[in-house]
Order: structure tokens, then C-alpha cells, then sequence
């Protein structure tokens, strides 16, 4: 097969598994062969992979724990990017990337490292997000810390609070209408919810919150605020079957208080407090969300808000 044809079969998530060292420039400023024993994959776009003159790869790693492995297959460390046709334990690893010509590539044997339409657009997207989370200013980022802290803290452990709520989240999504310029910010944070999870009341006036409920709702932690959503939806967070407008009504509210008292965490004195003017909570499902919300805001990385340790770069 030629350079033409070979080239052709290459897209991205293409692994190389007998590549065996990259180039990389040492400390002392000679290049020098970094390790990559279980090969490397390409992450190029694949239009380019398959036209340009040369590609750009990064390692296989296939050593993390198995929490680790857990962590980065959700998306959790940017660092790694699952390749499930690899197996479970197999991770692009964007900390190491090299330019290499496809010309040297051709004689190398190569195997898919994702095949499935979701499998792809994970690894699109993780390296996207690898190189364009937003750097948000040290005043938002010490002003999220708390509500950072909590999420990470509770939302991966099964019997802790907010598990179930946090599953219950596709994305988070920050803005600040007054932009990232400082010295004060107006922020907008937005839960976008998976479907059918936060009730619609298309065709209806959005009814007041009950009374009974405002009274309820006053002082109520945020277990408690979650185990009375968790009585009222199925395990997957959408209405109970034969929902009555009242279970709705509360469904809806109890996820507002829910926001509300996550950013509650980060309204107390200190911690970058003068900095923030406002900030407001909203919900939204995935139809709701328009293309300019999206152009408006940032996706919150919870998880890389701050330094993040050897491991969960």
C-alpha cells in the first residue's frame, strides 16, 4: 500500500502500536526519545490526518489505577482521553505530543483505538477540551472554590450527597455579563440538565413557587434538598409516572433551591466576595440552551479550577 492509500485508512484515534519512542527536547536542550511502550495514537483532526504532510501524536497510556482510570474515563483528568477499543485501561495521554511525518508512518501497522460515533466525539472533545478550557480570572476561580470543593468531594462517590443530583447535570456553564476583564464580575451560572429531568411548563404560565414549599425550603441542607427531589423522580431524575402539577411545580423549585444553596457556598465574607457584584443560578435543558447561551459562556471545568496534582493533570 502506498503513502497515499495508507494515509487514506488513518483517522483520528488511529494508534500506532509499535512506535515505540517520541521526540521530545530534554532540559538541557537536546532531543531525546521519550518512552511510549504501548505506542502512540494520532490525534489530528482526520481530514488533515489523512492529507497533511505530517501528524500529530501523543502516547498510550495504559497504567493507571483503577480509580484513576474511573476518573479519566469520565472525563475527569484532561490529561487522558479513554480508547475503548483498547480496553478499558487504554488512555491517549496529552501531555505527550510529537510531530511526526506521515511518510514515516506508513510502514507501521495500525489498529483502531475508537470505532463507535460516541467513542469518536469523546475523543474530539476531550482534546479540545485538553487545550481550550477558559482561564478564568483568579477572583472567579477563588470565589468558585467552595462550590468546587463540594462537587468534588461528594458528587463521585456513590453514598455521599449530591451524587445523584450531579448525575443528574450534563454541563455547567458560567458567564459573566460584564466580561472576564475584572476587577468585578456579574456571573450567570447555568445547570443544563439531562432531558426530561427539569419539568417544562411549555404553554403555561410558570406558576409561583407554593407557599408551603418557600416555607419548607428555608434552612433545608443539601441532602435534604436531594432526597425530596429523589422521592419525587425516578432513579434518572424525570417524573414519577402519572406526575401531578403540584409534583412538578416542586420538582422545579427544590432544583432551583438546590442551585441556589450551591452558590450559597461561595456568598460568604471572604474568599473573593467583593470581586463578584452578583451572581445568578438558572436551569436549562439541552433544547433550551440557544447557540448564543453557548457563545455567551463557558463550560465550568470543576475539576481544573485550580493546580491540579501529578496524576490528574
Amino acid at each position: 500500500m502506498g503513502v497515499e492509500d495508507q494515509a487514506f485508512d488513518w483517522s483520528q484515534g488511529t494508534v500506532f502500536p509499535d512506535v515505540f519512542a517520541l521526540p521530545s527536547i530534554g532540559s538541557d536542550g537536546t532531543v531525546q526519545g521519550t518512552p511510549t511502550t504501548h505506542g502512540v495514537v494520532a490525534i489530528t483532526q482526520t481530514c488533515d490526518a489523512a492529507r497533511s504532510e505530517y501528524l500529530q501524536v501523543c502516547r498510550i497510556e495504559r497504567g493507571l489505577s483503577r480509580a484513576e482510570a474511573d476518573n479519566a474515563a469520565k472525563g475527569k483528568i484532561t490529561r487522558f482521553v479513554p480508547l475503548p477499543n483498547l480496553g478499558d485501561n487504554a488512555f491517549a495521554d496529552l501531555s505527550t505530543i510529537a510531530t511526526v511525518s506521515r511518510e514515516w508512518l506508513t510502514d507501521k501497522r495500525f489498529v483502531r483505538g475508537v470505532t463507535k460515533t460516541v467513542e469518536q466525539r469523546q475523543l474530539r472533545q476531550g482534546i479540545g477540551r485538553r487545550f481550550s478550557r477558559v482561564p478564568l480570572p483568579d477572583e472567579v476561580t477563588e470565589w468558585l472554590r467552595p462550590f468546587q470543593e463540594k462537587a468534588k468531594r461528594q458528587a463521585g462517590h456513590p453514598r455521599r450527597e449530591l451524587h445523584w443530583a450531579f448525575g443528574r447535570i450534563q454541563q455547567i456553564r458560567i458567564a459573566s455579563s460584564s466580561g472576564w476583564a475584572g476587577p468585578t464580575y456579574s456571573l450567570a451560572i447555568t445547570f443544563i440538565m439531562n432531558d426530561e429531568v427539569l419539568p417544562q411548563f411549555t404553554g403555561e404560565d410558570m406558576p409561583d413557587c407554593p407557599e408551603t414549599l418557600r416555607r419548607w425550603i428555608v434552612g433545608k441542607t443539601l441532602t435534604q434538598l436531594e432526597s425530596r427531589l429523589r422521592e419525587l423522580s425516578d432513579e434518572e431524575g424525570r417524573p414519577l409516572q402519572g406526575e401531578r402539577l403540584t409534583d412538578k411545580i416542586h420538582r422545579y423549585y427544590l432544583w432551583a433551591a438546590l442551585g441556589e444553596t450551591l452558590l450559597g457556598l461561595c456568598r460568604n465574607p471572604g474568599g473573593g466576595t467583593q470581586h463578584i457584584l452578583d451572581a445568578e443560578c438558572h436551569f436549562a435543558s439541552a433544547d433550551e440552551f440557544t447557540l448564543r447561551d453557548l457563545w455567551d459562556s463557558e463550560q465550568l471545568d470543576l475539576d481544573h479550577l485550580s493546580d491540579a496534582s501529578p496524576q490528574c493533570t
